[in-house]
C-alpha cells in the first residue's frame, strides 16, 4: 500500500562495500516494497533460513553454491548471509529472477513463486529451446559458446555456483562478429518455424564480453517487473497513478525498464556510476550516441531531455503518461560506484521526491 515502489538491479548496481550494500538496502526498503531484478539465480538473493522456508511453496531449485572447497577448488554450499558480497540484500519483498520467474515473499519469509506468471513463460521453454538450438545449422559447434551454466552437469560436479535457469539459455559469442552471426542464424530459424514472436534475444554485452540470452517474450526485465506491478497494484486497488516508482540499472538491458515499467506511474530511474554504457548516454562523451556493443541507443537518446541539474534528464513517456526523471550517476555524482553512487544521488536529493 506504500506509494513507493523500488525496483533495483543487483550486481554493478547495490553492489560494492558491505557498509554501502547496507546502507542503500536500508534506505531503500525504509520508503517502500524492495523488489530486486537481477540476472543471478533467485536462490543468491534469499537468506539460508529464507530458502528453507521457501520448500514448503514448492520452492525446488538446489541452494547456490557460493563457496569454494579449498583442497578440490569445486564449488560448494555457503550460507549468504555469512558472506560480505551478499550482505545488505537478501529477502527482498519479491524477487524477479532474469530467467528464474517471479518470487514473492510470504509472512515467514519464504517465497513462493508466482505460479500465474510461470505459465506465462511456459513450463517447456528450456527443453524446447535446446531443440531448436540443435537442430540450427551454425558452422561450427555452439556448444562450445553456450555458457557453462547451460551444462546440465556443470553444477553437480561443482564446476558452477547455480543450476540452468528455467527461462534462460546464455550464449558467449567470441567476438562482436560471431555475436551478431549466432543472433542472425537464431532469429531466423526461429522465424522459420514460427517460435520467434514467442522469445526475445537480450544482449547482455558489456565491452570485451559480448553474451547474449535466449528467453521468452515475457520473460525480459522490463516485461517481468511491470507484470509484477500492474498485477500487485489491481489486488490492492491502488491507483497506477498514486504510485512513485524508482528503477535502478547499470546494464544496456536493463534501460528498458525506464520507458517500459509501469507507464503512467511517476518514476526515476537511476543509471549508477561507472555504467559502462553511461559514456554513450553522456552529450560530453566522445562515444555519445554510437551504439553500444554494437547495439543501438537512439531510441532512448530521442526521448532525453537534459534540465538545469547535472546529469539529470527529462525521460519523455508517450502520450498523456507523465514524464519520468533519467539520472546518471557518472555526471551527478562522479568517481562513485553501484551502491556508493545510490547512496550519494539520495544525499542530493535526486532519488526520491521530497
Amino acid at each position: 500500500m506504500s506509494p513507493e515502489i523500488g525496483v533495483f538491479d543487483l550486481d554493478h548496481t547495490l553492489t560494492g562495500p558491505k557498509s554501502a550494500q547496507v546502507k542503500a538496502h536500508a534506505l531503500i526498503n525504509a520508503r517502500g516494497p524492495m523488489i530486486i531484478n537481477t540476472a543471478r539465480e533467485t536462490g543468491m538473493v534469499m537468506s539460508s533460513g529464507a530458502l528453507e522456508a521457501s520448500r514448503k511453496y514448492g520452492y525446488e531449485r538446489a541452494a547456490p553454491h557460493l563457496g569454494v572447497d579449498e583442497e578440490t577448488g569445486k564449488r560448494t554450499y555457503a550460507r549468504p548471509e555469512r558472506l560480505d558480497q551478499y550482505a545488505g540484500h537478501l529477502d527482498p519483498a519479491a524477487i524477479i529472477g532474469f530467467g528464474g520467474g517471479v518470487l514473492l515473499r510470504q509472512h515467514d519469509r519464504g517465497y513462493a513463486m508466482d505460479d500465474s506468471f510461470s505459465s506465462l513463460l511456459g513450463k517447456d521453454f528450456r527443453k524446447r529451446m535446446r531443440a531448436h538450438l540443435e537442430a540450427i545449422d551454425f558452422e561450427g559447434d555452439l556448444i562450445a559458446y553456450l555458457s557453462p551454466l547451460e551444462d546440465e552437469t556443470a553444477f553437480v560436479d561443482g564446476r558452477t555456483d547455480v543450476e540452468p535457469l528455467y527461462w534462460r539459455i546464455q550464449v558467449n559469442p567470441k567476438d562482436e562478429v560471431h555475436k551478431t552471426d549466432l543472433k542472425f542464424r537464431i532469429a531466423s530459424y526461429l522465424l522459420a518455424i514460427g517460435e520467434y514472436a514467442a522469445v526475445r534475444i537480450v544482449d547482455e554485452s558489456r565491452p570485451g564480453r559480448p553474451c547474449f540470452y535466449i528467453v521468452p517474450v515475457m520473460g525480459t526485465k522490463e516485461a517481468s517487473a511491470d507484470h509484477l506491478l500492474r498485477h500487485s497494484l489491481e489486488e490492492a486497488r491502488v491507483d497506477i497513478k498514486s504510485v512513485n516508482l524508482t528503477l535502478a540499472d547499470d546494464a544496456f538491458t536493463g534501460l528498458h525498464m525506464a520507458t517500459d515499467v509501469l507507464p503512467g506511474a511517476n518514476g526515476t530511474f537511476i543509471l549508477p556510476g561507472k555504467a559502462p554504457v553511461a559514456r554513450h548516454l553522456m552529450p560530453s562523451s566522445d562515444v555519445y550516441g554510437k551504439p553500444f556493443v554494437g547495439e543501438d541507443v537512439s531510441w532512448l537518446l530521442e526521448r532525453l531531455e537534459p534540465t538545469t541539474q547535472e546529469g539529470v534528464y527529462r525521460c519523455r513517456m508517450p502520450g498523456d503518461m507523465p514524464d519520468r526523471r533519467f539520472v546518471i550517476a557518472d555526471q551527478a555524482v562522479p568517481g562513485l560506484v553501484a551502491a556508493e553512487s545510490i547512496l550519494a544521488l539520495d544525499e542530493r536529493g535526486l532519488i526520491y521526491p521530497a
